[in-house]
């Protein structure tokens, strides 16, 4: 069903884009400095120092991540972690690690490695691998980072480890001691993550790239970036425990928004698949489409809700209600109003499904 069929401006083709990366290098470029601690750039990254402690970040190449550096009170090994605020880690799943392409191995969620202070970072607790970080760092190394988003989404993080040595000599000045070259796990140096679950932390992460670039290239809607859209909010929530529902606006007009959603898969399989629903129109019945306009949706009940409020020759507007079973959404009720004269209030208008 067209945007103009369901009571919308038609939407016009936006060009493709490229997803920039300028807006999210500060967010993730962050050493989670002690409050009040002054800043200073050493080759690449960001170090902050107070009370003993050092603690610095590195940007990835593409800007979506940062390798985490402390030196904390009281031990002079070191710690390396990692964060991104936009690509969050699945802290459930193993992470790969490479030098310059040869791997450093695979670890496991707790052992090899664990979540520290924030939800979208976790620490190395494998002493090895860290000290082959630190030895291999120097002019032209590189290290990798492989591991999958809380959406199921696969990411290489990449960092340049030219300014390693720099830094730690750095913090050997700032600290007054020099730092032994192994590595360490935080321990008690730093407090467990608060208890945020993957529902919520895949919300917070946003539209994943992946499904931006579909919703792009399959569409007919105006581009989401677009002076329009932009401001207008996405309608993201758990559907299960492995299903996020994403509700990406296509257009606008009049007050009524239009939505195209998806259902974003995270578990083995994976997948995004666009949602269709029925929507009642008087002359030709049921029809299908793929626009839903004015959405709200109620995580608890997994329940979604459109309203259209169009005047028409077909009528007045009409309200469907949706639950999530299983692998897809099922009407509950659509209730729908002939004219323009009755109640605002969707309850009042007569019931179209179920039928009497």
């Amino acid at each position: 069903m067209s945007a103009a069929a369901a009571g919308l401006r038609p939407p016009r083709r936006a060009a493709a884009a490229t997803i920039t990366i300028a807006s999210v290098l500060a967010l993730t470029a962050f050493a989670a400095a002690p409050a009040g601690a002054a800043e200073e750039a050493v080759q690449g990254w960001t170090l902050s120092c107070e009370a003993g402690t050092c603690r610095a970040s590195l940007p990835s190449l593409s800007g979506l991540q940062a390798l985490t550096f402390g030196r904390f009170a009281g031990e002079d090994r070191i710690a390396l972690g990692f964060a991104s605020q936009t690509a969050i880690p699945d802290r459930e799943r193993p992470i790969t690690l490479r030098l310059d392409n040869r791997p450093l191995g695979t670890l496991a969620p707790e052992r090899g490695y664990a979540g520290f202070e924030r939800p979208e970072a976790f620490w190395l607790l494998d002493g090895k691998t860290i000290d082959a970080i630190l030895q291999g760092g120097g002019p032209g190394r590189r290290l990798r980072i492989e591991y999958l988003d809380v959406t199921g989404a696969p990411h290489d993080a990449d960092f340049r480890l030219d300014g390693l040595a720099a830094l730690i000599d750095r913090t050997d000045t700032v600290l007054d001691r020099k730092a032994r070259r192994e590595g360490v796990a935080p321990g008690r140096a730093l407090p467990p993550p608060p208890p945020v679950g993957k529902a919520a932390l895949i919300m917070r992460q946003g539209l994943p790239a992946r499904l931006l670039e579909r919703h792009r290239a399959a569409s007919d809607c105006e581009d989401p970036q677009s002076p329009l859209l932009k401001p207008l909010a996405l309608v993201i929530g758990p559907l299960s425990r492995t299903a996020m529902l994403y509700g990406i606006p296509c257009a606008a007009s009049g007050g009524q928004v239009s939505y195209k959603l998806w259902v974003l898969e995270s578990g083995e399989i994976g997948g995004m698949t666009p949602l269709f629903f029925a929507l009642y129109d008087p002359v030709f019945g049921w029809r299908g489409t793929d626009l839903l306009p004015n959405i709200a949706f109620e995580p608890g009940e997994a329940r979604l809700t459109a309203r259209s409020a169009t005047r028409s020759d077909a009528g007045c507007g009409g309200r469907g209600i949706w639950r999530w079973k299983d692998y897809g959404f099922a009407m509950e009720e659509y209730r729908y109003a002939p004219d323009c004269g009755r109640s605002r209030n969707p309850a009042d208008w007569p019931k179209v499904f179920p039928p009497r």
